[in-house]
């Protein structure tokens, strides 16, 4: 299938474009189902707010093929259109018949793992608006040779222009294969390598790393140097010293501080995305459990007061017991940022049902990000509580938490669809098609351990639309699943899960009997 490209790219020629998505893409992929969907969907929104510029594969016309020297020009070879003749995108064909979807890269090298072919620039807001406009679309593919990226057309509206927040992700992961635009090094006071993940970094980074480093003359404990990354896949390295645990006061501020100065060297070389080992916790000897929560409180601390900047923090744990102890470290942090203190105080009023207060206190938790804020005030806008009722600011709040994996929130828009249909009599059967992919989606990040806590909700979706999509086997298992989940709510005090639980229980009777 093709899409015709008539205007002319005026971005300049880069050998990669959006380096920092690819990178979050290939971190994702290297995490499989333990990924949340944030960590790269935050990213295509700011390369589509940033318009960022991605290769797309294209057809020329015959008359720009005569005009092309065939002993200049090769096939896979970039091409420029200089005027006003038309391009054709090489679409891939979607999953509804004469549907397509519209294949984008982010690098030349993500485009070589397929078949040959030519290739033109175009900014991603402008392929984002092609997708939106064309009637047979059914969305972008990221990198499709290989393990690709489908960003459903409904998703590709709100990327456009929801507002990135700051995260942190905790993952087992070896550090010299994630990508991250700044990679963290426990480094020695020399700084010419050592054991342990400062011997594994210069080891992948090459030899030209130590060359470098030579020059820095080495560097005091707490401190924090940058030098290139050359064969790891990211734009620099932060180099910082640990202290050497002796039970000291002083080794908490010695660590805190090369947190500290990391996260202050990454963000003056403009990076988004930086990952840190867990420093000192090896031949240093500093107890993990102790260094976890020195350096979760101090990333979070930084991040709170860098509240205009866009930066996730992957933490790289070498076993599932030190990823355990991170875990556990997180949990027990003593303070939660602002906008989690009004989300929870905007929940507590509205379990009062004083709704003017909760929306006051959602509102500055959402202008904040907050995805909790934004779900529950999107809530409020469609019920009207505390707030003058209206849909259309409901579906903006969900589209903002949605693009952050909120499982509630994705689930209320594909409700959205069908609603919409019902008070305005259109096509419901296509209403349902349109929720569905968002009730499917809620459910594969439910299935992938995302938001899990939402699962009987999701079940509850897949069990009013699942006729004809699923088989019998599935839809008994699902109505297992969520009379199990609401009985749980009901025991816990949740007053709003004996209704769902009695509707689970019917379509149990229906799926179920033989």
């Amino acid at each position: 299938m093709m899409m015709t490209i008539k205007q002319k790219s005026e971005v300049p020629t880069q050998a990669n474009p959006c380096r920092t998505l690819e990178r979050a893409i290939q971190t994702w992929q290297l995490l499989g189902e333990r990924a949340e969907p944030g960590i790269v969907l935050a990213h295509v929104a700011q390369a589509i707010q940033w318009n960022q510029p991605v290769l797309v594969p294209v057809c020329p016309p015959e008359e720009m093929l005569e005009q092309l020297n065939a002993d200049i020009v090769k096939v896979g070879e970039p091409l420029e259109n200089s005027g006003s003749m038309s391009l054709r995108v090489n679409m891939l064909n979607g999953e509804a018949p004469d549907a397509c979807q519209f294949p984008v890269f982010t690098s030349r090298e993500a485009m070589e793992n397929g078949p040959a072919a030519s290739s033109m620039e175009l900014p991603l807001q402008t392929v984002v608006k092609m997708v939106l406009d064309g009637d047979n679309c059914e969305g972008i593919i990221l990198n499709p040779f290989g393990q690709a990226l489908f960003l459903p057309r409904q998703m590709l509206e709100p990327l456009s222009y929801v507002r990135p927040s700051s995260r942190i992700y905790l993952m087992e992961a070896d550090i010299t294969k994630v990508g991250a635009d700044a990679i963290v090094n426990a480094a020695n006071r020399t700084l010419l390598g050592g054991g342990g993940v400062d011997g594994a970094i210069h080891r992948a980074a090459g030899p030209d790393l130590l060359a470098e480093c030579r020059g820095l003359h080495g560097c005091s404990t707490g401190e924090a140097k940058v030098t290139g990354a050359y064969r790891l896949n990211a734009d620099c390295i932060v180099h910082t010293v640990g202290p050497i645990y002796s039970g000291s006061p002083e080794d908490a501020k010695l660590l805190e501080q090369c947190y500290k100065n990391s996260m202050d060297a990454a963000w003056e070389c403009n990076c988004q995305t930086v990952a840190f080992p867990s420093i000192s916790t090896g031949a240093y000897g500093y107890p993990i459990d102790k260094a976890a929560k020195i350096a979760l409180r101090t990333v979070r601390n930084w991040l709170w007061e860098h509240p205009d900047t866009f930066m996730d923090v992957y933490f790289c744990c070498f076993s599932k017991a030190d990823l355990m102890e991170y875990q556990n470290a997180i949990i027990q942090l003593p303070d939660v940022p602002p906008d989690v203190r009004w989300t929870n105080k905007g929940v507590d009023a509205s379990e009062k049902e004083d709704y003017k207060t909760a929306v006051r206190y959602f509102k500055r938790a959402a202008a904040r990000g907050d995805s909790v804020a934004l779900s529950n005030l999107g809530i409020c806008y469609n019920l009207g509580h505390g707030i003058t009722r209206d849909r259309e600011e409901a579906r903006k709040c969900w589209v903002k938490a949605a693009v952050q994996g909120d499982v509630v929130s994705i689930c209320q828009l594909g409700d959205f669809w069908i609603t919409e249909s019902l008070e305005n009599r259109t096509d419901l059967s296509k209403a349902i098609e349109e929720a569905w992919v968002f009730y499917r989606t809620a459910y594969d990040l439910c299935q992938a351990g995302i938001n899990r806590e939402d699962y009987p909700n999701v079940c509850l979706r897949y069990l009013r639309y699942g006729e004809g999509r699923l088989s019998r086997r599935e839809l008994a298992h699902l109505a297992g699943e969520a009379v199990a989940g609401f009985q749980k709510r009901l025991e816990e005090g949740d007053p709003f899960a004996e209704k769902a639980l009695e509707e689970a229980k019917e379509y149990c009777r229906r799926y179920c009997e033989t």
